[in-house]
C-alpha cells in the first residue's frame, strides 16, 4: 500500500511541474487576448460550428485551446467561461467527447506522420470525425431527452470576478482545482490498474481489432495506445513500421483508431471530473471510434491508390521492384523507396526468411536522390530461384 501511495505521489509530481509550466503563461496570455478582444473574435468565428454541436459560442475557444495546446488548457478555459453559462450535463458531455478526440493536434499529429500517415490526414480525421460524434450525440441525447438538467460544476466560482486581484484568486484556485483533478485521476487510475480493469479492456478489443484484419503485432500496439495513450502506443507503432515488420494497411487502422481513441481510461476520468457523462466519453466514443475505422478500411479497399497517394506518407508509399537476371547466374531485386529504413528492413527481413533466402548475399546500395537497394541473389539454379522470390516480391509489395 505504501509503494502504491508512493508511486502515485510521484506521478503527480511528475505530470503537474511540466503541466504548471504551460498553463501559468497561457492564463496570462489568455487574459492579455481577452482584454484586447481577440477571444471574443475567436468565439464569434466559431459560433456557427458549435452551434451545431448544440453549445454555446463561447465554448468554441475551449475546444480550440484543446486542439491547439491541451486539454488541461482548455480545463482551465472552461473553470473560467462556466460560471456565465447555462449548461445542461448534455451540453458538457458533448463538449468533452469533442475535446477528447480532438486535441494537442500539433503533437499528436506529428507523432501520426512519423509512424506513416500523412500530418493532414491525422488532423482532419480527428477534427472531422469530433465534428461528426459531437453532433450526433448531442441530437440523440435532445432527442431522448437524455441529461437535459442543469450543469454544475463542482468548485465552480460563485461571482465572475470584475477586477484583476478577484481575477488572480480565481486563477490560484482554478489551479488548485486542476491539481486535485490529476490528484484524483492518478489515484483512480492507478487503482483500476491494480484490479485489472487496463486487462477487461484489452480482452473486449481484441476481438474487433482483428475482424479489421489488423496484424497481431500490430494489434499489441494498439491496446498499448488504448490504455496509455497516443504518444506511447504511436512511438511504438512508429518503430516497428519502419522495421518493415507491420503493413500498410495496419498502419492506416491503427493510427485511425488511436488518433481517435486512446488513453481511453485516464482520458475518460479526466472528463468525468469535470461533467461529461461516461454514456458519451467511454461507450459513445469508443463504439463510434470503431465504426468509423471500419469505414476506413472499406474505402481502404475500394481506393487504395487514392490513400497511398494522399493519406501514407512518402516512406510508405508504393515500392518499386525491378527483377532482372544477373549475367553471372542470379537474380537481382532492384527496390526503390524514400526512406532509407524501409529498405534497410526488407534486408534484413531477407535473412529472416526460410531457406533458399538464407544462404543469399544482400547488399544495398544508396543514392542522394532518394534511396536505391539491390539485392543480388547468387544460385546457379536461376529456375528454382525464380519460384523462391515470389514470396519476397510479396512481401515487398505489402508496403
Amino acid at each position: 500500500m505504501n509503494k502504491f501511495f508512493k508511486n502515485s505521489l510521484l506521478e503527480i509530481k511528475d505530470i503537474c511541474i511540466p503541466l504548471y509550466k504551460i498553463l501559468i503563461p497561457f492564463i496570462f496570455v489568455i487574459k492579455i487576448l481577452e482584454e484586447i478582444g481577440i477571444v471574443k473574435i475567436i468565439s464569434n468565428f466559431f459560433e456557427p460550428i458549435v452551434q451545431l454541436l448544440g453549445l454555446p459560442a463561447e465554448l468554441g475557444i475551449v475546444w480550440v485551446t484543446a486542439i491547439i495546446i491541451n486539454v488541461y488548457a482548455a480545463i482551465i478555459l472552461f473553470i473560467n467561461i462556466v460560471p456565465s453559462l447555462d449548461l445542461t450535463v448534455a451540453q458538457v458531455t458533448v463538449l468533452t467527447l469533442v475535446i477528447l478526440i480532438a486535441h494537442n493536434i500539433l503533437v499528436e499529429s506529428a507523432i501520426s506522420r512519423a509512424a506513416g500517415v500523412s500530418f493532414s490526414y491525422a488532423s482532419i480525421l480527428r477534427i472531422g470525425i469530433a465534428f461528426l460524434a459531437g453532433f450526433i450525440l448531442y441530437r440523440i441525447y435532445f432527442y431522448f431527452g437524455f441529461l437535459q438538467e442543469k450543469f454544475s460544476l463542482v468548485l465552480e466560482q460563485r461571482v465572475i470576478a470584475t477586477d484583476y486581484y478577484s481575477w488572480m484568486l480565481g486563477q490560484v484556485e482554478n489551479l488548485i482545482y486542476v491539481f486535485f483533478i490529476i490528484c484524483i485521476l492518478v489515484f483512480s487510475l492507478n487503482f483500476l490498474k491494480k484490479i485489472g480493469v487496463e486487462n477487461l479492456i484489452k480482452k473486449l478489443l481484441k476481438t474487433p481489432l482483428k475482424l479489421m484484419g489488423i496484424s497481431s503485432s500490430a494489434i499489441n500496439i494498439i491496446i498499448v495506445g488504448l490504455t496509455i495513450g497516443l504518444q506511447f502506443g504511436g512511438g511504438l507503432l512508429i518503430k516497428e513500421a519502419k522495421s518493415g515488420s507491420i503493413n500498410k494497411q495496419s498502419i492506416l487502422l491503427s493510427l485511425s483508431l488511436l488518433n481517435l481513441v486512446h488513453a481511453v481510461i485516464e482520458d475518460t476520468i479526466l472528463m468525468m471530473i469535470i461533467g461529461g457523462h461516461i454514456s458519451g466519453v467511454l461507450f459513445f466514443r469508443i463504439i463510434f471510434s470503431l465504426l468509423i475505422v471500419f469505414l476506413i478500411l472499406f474505402l481502404y479497399k475500394k481506393f487504395q491508390g487514392l490513400f497511398n497517394k494522399l493519406v501514407f506518407e512518402a516512406a510508405f508509399k508504393a515500392v518499386t521492384v525491378d527483377t532482372r537476371i544477373c549475367c553471372h547466374g542470379g537474380i537481382a531485386v532492384r527496390i526503390r523507396a524514400e526512406h532509407q529504413l524501409h529498405v534497410l528492413g526488407l534486408f534484413l527481413q531477407v535473412g529472416q526468411l526460410d531457406d533458399p533466402f538464407r544462404s543469399f548475399a544482400p547488399r544495398s546500395r544508396l543514392r542522394v536522390n532518394g534511396i536505391i537497394g539491390a539485392l543480388v541473389l547468387r544460385e546457379r539454379n536461376v529456375e528454382g530461384l525464380l519460384c523462391s522470390v515470389e514470396p519476397l516480391l510479396d512481401h515487398i509489395g505489402s508496403f
